[in-house]
């Protein structure tokens, strides 16, 4: 078991109780720092004028060794560590963040929270499959460039950033409720290899659901560990807004990828553009702000047909394409190009997006 400080306990202690909000364990732990007296810091007169009787009630009744052994056992059992606001390892970058956390709950490589160069990778839960690939890519690119990519755990883009990244080992996932807790279930599994593999992050205990609001604040955490932030997808009210004001509040510079007109899932990623959020379209622009050169791989030709090269070329001229389009610019029968945009998804150099409309892999 690690061993903590006489410090660290009373904030591991103050933090284990739902009860207490932000503030409420702010004043107590301020109190206790200066008379280095848990109990005094709970009977001093503003305590007592700040935190309900009720609530103060709780934690005087819990004031005792079993209370906090258990709370050590309970998450040493589970591999989480403990770092409070008051350990000498607790990061810098989330000192600076709005309403610092008052300890972390972490899991796997916690030198990730350190790395010399940090991006965070975000996007909506409703994504279009290309985005979803697009999400896969930056974060390939990136980790393989020695970048540690922070991200949530949703379903859509952020969990296909961390099936991307988790095997580099340079990924931190950072979750809106306790360690065991996560949501949705169905990506619990990945967090668990995240946990061993990489990083996983909370401010809160284990047993802790997440909450509606809990989200927003999460991702002052994503935002604060990241030197800049890239937006895979945004719908104009996608939680990525909130993210990306938590950076700008920090002098943080966000990247955005663009989306056709029309595009539901990707009007928020016009709109932060427009707003004077960087644009990319390619993870070389992460790298070249980083001042990292990309190395390129050997180019492996696919052996295609002359139909193949010939959609093929189309779909890279207009981006996105429905398929009664791309029949009319190809002089081509649906029934005729069916067969070659199967070929071109099996080759990798397709994606089929939702409506019909197809896009390039890369």
């Amino acid at each position: 078991m690690k061993k903590y400080t006489k410090d660290e306990l009373a904030v591991i202690f103050l933090d284990a109780f739902e009860a207490l909000d932000y503030n409420d364990k702010s004043v107590i732990t301020e109190e206790y720092l200066k008379s280095g007296s848990l109990s005094a810091a709970l009977s001093s007169d503003r305590v007592i004028k700040s935190v309900k009787e009720e609530k103060l009630k709780e934690v005087l009744n819990n004031c005792n060794k079993d209370f906090i052994d258990g709370i050590l056992e309970k998450h040493e059992s589970y591999g989480v560590t403990i770092i409070t606001e008051l350990s000498e390892d607790f990061p810098e970058k989330l000192k600076d963040v709005v309403y610092p956390p008052h300890a972390i709950y972490v899991k796997g490589d916690s030198s990730l929270m350190f790395s010399e160069r940090t991006a965070a990778v975000i996007g909506s839960r409703k994504s279009l499959p290309v985005a979803k690939e697009t999400a896969k890519r930056y974060a390939e690119e990136l980790t393989a460039a020695g970048i540690a990519v922070v991200t949530g755990i949703a379903e859509g883009v952020e969990e296909n950033v961390i099936k991307s990244a988790v095997k580099s080992g340079k990924i931190i996932s950072v979750t809106a409720g306790g360690l065991d807790c996560v949501y949705p279930k169905e990506n619990a599994a990945i967090f668990e290899e995240t946990g061993i593999n990489g990083l996983v992050i909370s401010e809160y205990p284990l047993g802790v659901k997440p909450k509606p609001y809990f989200y927003p604040m999460r991702n002052r955490l994503i935002a604060g560990l990241a030197d800049t932030v890239v937006v895979i997808s945004a719908g104009l009210k996608s939680g990525t807004f909130h993210t990306v004001g938590y950076a700008l509040d920090q002098g943080k510079d966000v990247f955005v990828v663009p989306y056709n007109v029309g595009v539901a899932s990707g009007e928020g990623c016009n709109k932060m553009i427009k707003s004077g959020a960087f644009l990319t379209d390619e993870p070389q622009d992460i790298l070249t702000y980083f001042g990292i050169e990309k190395k390129d791989a050997p180019v492996k030709e696919a052996n295609l047909t002359q139909a193949e090269e010939r959609i093929l070329g189309i779909v890279k001229e207009e981006g996105n394409v429905h398929i009664d389009k791309l029949s009319d610019l190809s002089d081509m029968q649906i029934f005729e190009l069916l067969p070659v945009l199967s070929m071109l998804e099996l080759k990798g150099l397709l994606i089929k997006d939702a409506g019909n409309f197809y896009s390039c892999a890369r």
